[in-house]
């Protein structure tokens, strides 16, 4: 008996203490929650303190700024809300295994900004973007997609001002990185968030696409409008990015959210559309008035207000007017609308540029220069890494000079053409790489030029204006860019003030012109030869092309032996049936490394068949600026004759 009060006892004891343990641990989440609120209190007065010292702030803050900074967060919350309810409704968590098959279009600026933040932010430098962008590409490739790797291109003019803002900021980041007192972490921290992609970053890149066997696009301007138009137009069926600009230029599918594991987030736009009960320009137009790229938003308006009002069927404009939206956003909207539909974009089948969408008839200078309509030079290139399909295309966009552009407002992306007095050209000119965009270096001279009464540094391309004058001209191409530290501006455009004596064209070599009495030409007397260069295509798609190369290269600049040079024509090329293919010898054999551009064989063939052409060697160079790196080839062709100005234009853009 005494072994069961004992056992009773025992268990009287244990419930005694589990009852004090839970007596314990209320009195523990009691002072947990008074502490906690305690807390709150303290930083609800922390904020009440710190917005009555901003108020105090003269000429700073003032009442009406605080209330406007609250109404941003009450429009940020409620954005947060409704970004996560489309999130919830359209969302659906992928395998890349599931889409076994396909063709995917992807934009590589995603995969390159995302290996620098981790590889900075854990190294403090960029030596894991290529190890980071291959295990990317290698998910997509176990998968069994066909794969376009797309890059972003030159500086789109209606971005012009969104991209001096992100400058900006990165060199306010990079300033807080170099505080003495942050820790490597934190420094690093800074610097990942101020990383922009270079020249480096591409060419490391496509080196992998090509050891991978991975075809690319380098898109004329931004990648997702090349995206587009690879979709548009059946190259590719769906897309992989982390950008959701890519369903407000009307991609169908997107993977985003892309993770090392294979699993994404996938979205199909006619879901998206059909849940917000929107069609596609409506979901565009809330897209724009949310604010992107290329037009900032009307105060307050975030995508859940944009959403509203585009869903309310009340006049857009004049809602948009009533809630402060300035007196021009109507035609910058319109100018906008443009870009997501116009800009120009790489046509892999014809290797042209071309507009996204063909122009309506009546489209203003302006807004095609917005889309990328009249840059000097538009280069793009498109790569299949077995060197069966391949285009590198560089073409001469001139406006009519008669045609205005407005001023444009500095809340747009646009440029302003700006009058100015060049006081000195330099002689001298020097390479320059344009960051992000590998296939192009640019020769350019510095000169220095008067605006608004004050002197500047600027440079011009030194083939367009070799023969450039000191004297007053309107510039309406340029952008900014940093050599060495100093900022230059680029004079793209330039076009000569009547009153001012300029340059005037160079004839080129083989031709007089004979003047009549007023002094207009109306006879060009043709010498006996006329010598032109032409660059060799296809040099670096072969192993043995490179080694014949590489042979070539020693015996002209160490053994200063001569290089010999035929064309042949390859009338059974599967290609192209006007192929002129290129023929070195440097022992005793003849090595075929590379062809004639397509588009200037027709000059060839018939002095070619009359044997009336003399060929030569003009350089063998090894280049690490182009697009694929390795050995090039120029070569001289001499005829009877004036060549064709379609041929003397491609020669005078040989390097």
């Amino acid at each position: 008996m005494w072994i069961i009060d004992s056992i009773c006892q025992d268990q009287q004891n244990a419930f005694d203490y589990l009852h004090q343990l839970g007596e314990m641990e209320k009195e523990a989440e009691s002072a947990v929650d008074e502490e906690l609120n305690r807390w709150i209190h303290k930083k609800e007065e922390l904020i009440e303190k710190k917005e009555t010292l901003l108020c105090s702030k003269q000429n700073i803050w003032s009442d009406i700024h605080v209330e406007e900074a609250r109404e941003d967060i009450h429009e940020l919350k409620s954005a947060v809300e409704f970004l996560q309810s489309l999130k919830l409704g359209f969302q659906k968590q992928v395998k890349l295994s599931d889409f076994t098959g396909r063709t995917v279009a992807i934009d590589a600026s995603c995969w390159i900004h995302k290996a620098l933040a981790v590889s900075i932010s854990q190294s403090g430098n960029r030596q894991r973007l290529a190890d980071i962008f291959r295990k990317y590409l290698l998910i997509v490739k176990r998968a069994a997609m066909t794969i376009y790797i797309v890059f972003d291109g030159l500086l789109l003019p209606a971005k012009a001002s969104e991209v001096e803002q992100r400058q900006s900021d990165r060199e306010e980041r990079l300033r807080k990185a170099d505080n003495a007192s942050l820790s490597s972490k934190e420094a690093n921290k800074f610097r990942s968030q101020a990383a922009s992609i270079t020249f480096d970053d591409i060419s490391t890149c496509i080196d992998i696409c090509l050891e991978e066997n991975v075809r690319y696009v380098m898109s004329p301007y931004e990648a997702d409008a090349q995206i587009t138009f690879l979709l548009n137009n059946g190259y590719a069926d769906m897309v992989i990015t982390e950008d959701s600009d890519l369903l407000a230029y009307g991609c169908k599918e997107v993977i985003m959210k892309l993770c090392l594991s294979g699993e994404g987030q996938h979205l199909l736009l006619d879901d998206i559309l059909d849940g917000l009960k929107l069609n596609f320009q409506q979901f565009q137009n809330m897209c724009i008035v949310a604010g992107c790229d290329y037009l900032h938003n009307v105060r307050g308006i975030g995508i859940r207000g944009a959403y509203k009002i585009i869903s309310s069927g009340d006049d857009m404009f004049s809602t948009l007017e009533n809630k402060g939206a300035p007196n021009n956003y109507k035609d910058h909207f319109h100018e906008t609308k443009a870009v997501f539909s116009h800009q120009t974009v790489f046509d892999v089948n014809t290797l042209k540029t071309v507009p996204l969408h063909m122009w309506e008839s009546n489209t203003s200078t302006k807004t095609k220069h917005l889309c990328g309509k009249y840059p000097l030079y538009t280069l793009a290139c498109y790569v299949c890494p077995c060197g069966c399909r391949m285009g590198v295309l560089e073409v001469t966009c001139n406006s009519t000079p008669n045609d205005s552009v407005e001023d444009m407002s500095p809340k747009t992306n646009g440029q302003e053409e700006i009058k100015i007095h060049i006081i000195n050209v330099e002689e001298q000119p020097f390479s320059y790489n344009i960051p992000s965009f590998p296939v192009m270096s640019v020769d350019l001279l510095k000169v220095q030029y008067t605006w608004n009464g004050v002197t500047h540094l600027g440079v011009i391309n030194a083939k367009e204006h070799s023969a450039l004058k000191v004297g007053n001209y309107t510039c309406t191409s340029h952008c900014k860019i940093n050599i060495g530290g100093v900022d230059y501006l680029v004079l793209w455009e330039l076009h000569c003030d009547m009153a001012t004596s300029c340059s005037a064209p160079i004839d080129p070599p083989g031709f007089n012109s004979v003047f009549n009495d007023e002094g207009e030409t109306n006879v060009r007397e043709v010498q006996e030869t006329h010598c032109l260069p032409f660059k060799v295509l296809g040099t670096c798609y072969s192993t043995s092309r490179q080694k014949a190369l590489e042979m070539a290269f020693d015996c002209m600049n160490e053994y200063n032996r001569p290089v010999f040079v035929k064309l042949k024509a390859e009338p059974t090329n599967q290609h192209d049936k006007n192929a002129i293919a290129v023929h070195i010898m440097t022992i005793d054999d003849w090595d075929k490394v590379g062809y004639i551009a397509s588009e200037l064989t027709k000059y060839l063939h018939e002095p070619l068949k009359a044997n009336a052409l003399d060929v030569t060697v003009n350089e063998v160079r090894f280049r690490t600026t182009f697009m694929l790196v390795g050995y090039y080839l120029t070569i001289d062709i001499t005829k009877m004759g004036l060549w064709d100005d379609t041929v003397i234009k491609a020669s005078s853009k040989v390097k």
